[in-house]
């Protein structure tokens, strides 16, 4: 089992992974994040990313994944959608190099990547977080909430529209499921879908994680109403980067 935590940052994807560790002892988690080759290579970031920063991010996570094998069971802190939205904000701030075609490329490395993966926990900001400034995040105002909009539209895509193969591969996807807000809701979300041994719960036949099957998703995922200004970005979103 590789299972990804993904969200803008800010979201408690960190203190999450600690309070899994406890609970799944059987799980391990990459003795580098993201933070380690960004703090190491002294890359420019968030919102002042870089196109060197993006594709470097996308080689140290493929490093990443190809070092598993199978059987092995691991937590990871971000994976590669959570680099395809950062590459998607820049590419709507007209950030320098953020061309349509640099982000289709993105696309095509990530559904690549999402292949590697069984399930992706999705932890959604909350404005009752607040915003903590750690030397590393990024706490512009409205840079959060934007990120967190893409994430929106990568679910929406993936439970209303999988079919389209936007952001996610036709092909041995893995699931999807957003998490409640707070930290013992997140863990009994997960303990819906992972059982003491770490294994999958899942009956005979069909799978749960089959993307396919809403309606065993619907159960963890909470029904969200969009207000007009993020369906009019979503769909901007779809129509720019449909490959």
């Amino acid at each position: 089992m590789r299972i990804v935590i993904s969200g803008a940052h800010n979201t408690g994807k960190t203190t999450l992974i600690k309070e899994f560790l406890q609970l799944w002892p059987q799980y391990k988690t990459p003795e580098k994040t993201y933070r380690d080759y960004l703090s190491e290579n002294r890359l420019e970031h968030s919102s002042k990313t870089t196109t060197e920063t993006q594709a470097g991010i996308l080689r140290f996570m493929i490093e990443q994944f190809d070092a598993t094998k199978k059987g092995d069971k691991i937590i990871f802190d971000r994976g590669p959608l959570d680099n395809l939205a950062y590459t998607m904000w820049a590419n709507a701030a007209n950030i320098e190099g953020f061309t349509d075609e640099f982000v289709q490329w993105s696309i095509k490395i990530t559904k690549e990547l999402l292949r590697k993966i069984d399930i992706v926990f999705l932890v959604r900001y909350d404005k009752a977080y607040g915003l903590t400034d750690d030397g590393l995040r990024d706490v512009t105002p409205g840079y959060v909430e934007d990120i967190d909009l893409i994430f929106n539209a990568f679910k929406n895509q993936y439970e209303q529209n999988f079919d389209a193969d936007i952001f996610f591969p036709a092909n041995d996807s893995p699931a999807l499921i957003e998490l409640p807000n707070s930290l013992q809701g997140r863990l009994q979300g997960i303990r819906d879908y992972i059982g003491n041994d770490g294994e999958l719960i899942g009956g005979e036949g069909e799978s749960i994680l089959d993307p396919k099957n809403i309606t065993a998703l619907e159960a963890l995922v909470n029904q969200q109403i969009l207000a007009q200004k993020q369906e009019k970005k979503e769909a901007e979103l779809f129509k720019k980067f449909k490959v």
